[in-house]
């Protein structure tokens, strides 16, 4: 659990949503494994928390960061709503490559939002629109069809990637050390089974490396259309007076740094910009190295911002 100093708790025990100000977090996050089904969140809480009570079911007003879970790695952004936690509608996919990400995500005074994955646009909106907080000003056009060629897989197992020959994947194997005895009668004492240990050369179950998919086109979504039970809501306000971080995996190495809120999107987009040049840039070459080819980077989406 983390906690901001007294100079930024001060800017912040101020409501940020129908004020002059507008609120960004951005955080980096790191599966050092390859994670098989996990999640790693920040949550911004309220005033009144208690830091040696927080846990996964505290109050939070936003909670955002990636949810991986086997072939569904999404970036999972909640919203409160009346005491109530609302998902967001939009689905984009979290990178699982074992490389440092960063995440941000900016709330304007008139409850417009954007985005940014590694300090690239991923998506915004309007907060109306894009979580159910009263009825939503637009809806999807039951007419309108996925694609069937459509490419909805950031990532794909390597085609080229083999099992190495020496790979050895059974967990337990006969020991050797341990004859049949020469008076065992199989026919009073039943079939002889030689004891199992142990396998000393277990690497675990192999799987293929991962590597972005060429056609990947984003996760599909039906065009939208007016909703004619839409009605305008004013979004309600949010006053934050602490950070916390929610983990749920059940492999370890998950590394959370770089936690920023402010209200400069050119200061967090500053930050997630050095951390890509000084961090990821080389954990990229790395693993480049290591992998003997280089790493491909997702191409950049062209969104509209407008605030």
């Amino acid at each position: 659990f983390f906690f901001n100093d007294t100079a930024t708790t001060e800017i912040y025990t101020r409501s940020i949503v129908g004020s002059v100000r507008c609120v960004q977090e951005t955080d980096s996050v790191k599966f050092e494994q390859v994670i098989d089904c996990g999640g790693g969140y920040i949550k911004l809480l309220g005033e009144k928390y208690s830091a040696s009570n927080f846990g996964g079911d505290t109050h939070f007003f936003i909670m955002f960061g990636p949810d991986i879970c086997g072939p569904e790695n999404n970036i999972r952004l909640v919203l409160d709503y009346n005491g109530k936690g609302q998902q967001w509608k939009k689905v984009h996919a979290a990178p699982n490559d074992k490389l440092t990400h960063i995440y941000t995500f900016v709330l304007y005074p008139n409850a417009f939002y954007a985005v940014y994955l590694d300090a690239q646009i991923l998506d915004n909106g309007t907060v109306s629109e894009d979580w159910d907080m009263g009825i939503p000003k637009t809806m999807p056009d039951p007419a309108d069809k996925k694609p069937g060629d459509w490419e909805d897989y950031m990532y794909i197992d390597d085609p080229d990637d083999v099992k190495p020959a020496d790979w050895d994947d059974q967990t337990m194997i006969p020991d050797t050390s341990i004859q049949k005895p020469a008076d065992w009668d199989d026919k009073i004492e039943g079939f002889w089974e030689t004891p199992m240990i142990k396998n000393p050369n277990y690497k675990g179950v192999w799987t293929r490396k991962k590597i972005l998919n060429k056609k990947y086109k984003g996760i599909w979504k039906a065009a939208r259309i007016p909703n004619p039970k839409y009605k305008e809501e004013l979004p309600q306000e949010y006053t934050i007076g602490g950070v916390g971080i929610d983990v749920w995996q059940v492999k370890p190495g998950t590394i959370f740094d770089n936690i920023m809120i402010t209200d400069s999107i050119d200061d967090a987009l500053a930050q997630a910009e050095t951390i890509i040049e000084r961090q990821v840039e080389t954990e990229r070459e790395k693993k480049s190295k290591e992998e003997g080819k280089p790493i491909e980077k997702p191409k950049p989406r062209e969104v509209e911002v407008k605030p």
